[in-house]
């Protein structure tokens, strides 16, 4: 009994086959055989290559009018129908210096890796230029502070009475110091930006 109903054990595609059928992979082999000789059969009479003719750029903008050449979604396009939700970060813009008063330390250390990639020079020479890079950045985005009329450096009058050559007011950095201030301001602040850039992962 065992046997016969073993042997009455129906394909699932072919009810009326008693044993394990081929006749289903056979089909679909010589149907994928058919196909491949019919292509090369239209590639050696030469059709459909009329279509190279065309410029790529047409046929990219006809097919996919809302990207653009290197597949990315043009301005005002994208996607997800549902539109994304607000807030939602572009991952692309990150480090993007037109946004660098709010970057995130993340971002900085990601500004020092393009610096650090687009320099010239060895290791040692490109290190130091995206440092720079970052340094000079940071000093732009915390300007120094001074009172009116006041150096920024020791806090006392610009215009000092028969002043020598030392006491002369030096603009640096959009503010006045005394020239015999200039090194030690210049050092304080160079300093502040690399504590600064020490505290957001990066190192000279």
């Amino acid at each position: 009994m065992r046997g016969d109903r073993r042997s009455t054990t129906a394909h699932p595609g072919h009810p009326q086959c008693r044993r394990p059928c081929s006749n289903l992979p056979r089909a679909r082999s010589r149907a994928c055989r058919f196909r491949r000789e019919g292509v090369a059969a239209r590639l050696c009479s030469g059709e459909g290559t009329d279509r190279k003719s065309e410029p790529m750029s047409d046929s990219w903008d006809q097919q996919y009018p809302a990207r653009d050449q290197r597949g990315r979604w043009q301005k005002g396009h994208t996607g997800n129908r549902f539109g994304k939700k607000k807030g939602t970060r572009n991952r692309w813009r990150r480090a993007d210096p037109s946004r660098s008063a709010n970057w995130k330390p993340g971002e900085w250390r990601l500004h020092f890796a393009r610096s650090l990639q687009t320099a010239e020079g060895d290791f040692e020479q490109r290190k130091a230029a995206a440092f720079a890079e970052c340094l000079g950045l940071w000093q732009v985005l915390n300007p120094p502070k001074a009172r009116p009329g006041l150096c920024a450096q020791c806090e006392r009058p610009l215009d000092v009475p028969n002043a020598v050559h030392d006491a002369a007011p030096f603009r640096i950095e959009g503010v006045f110091v005394h020239w015999a201030c200039v090194r030690q301001f210049v050092h304080v602040r160079w300093y502040l930006a690399k504590d600064a850039l020490l505290r957001l992962g990066i190192r000279a």
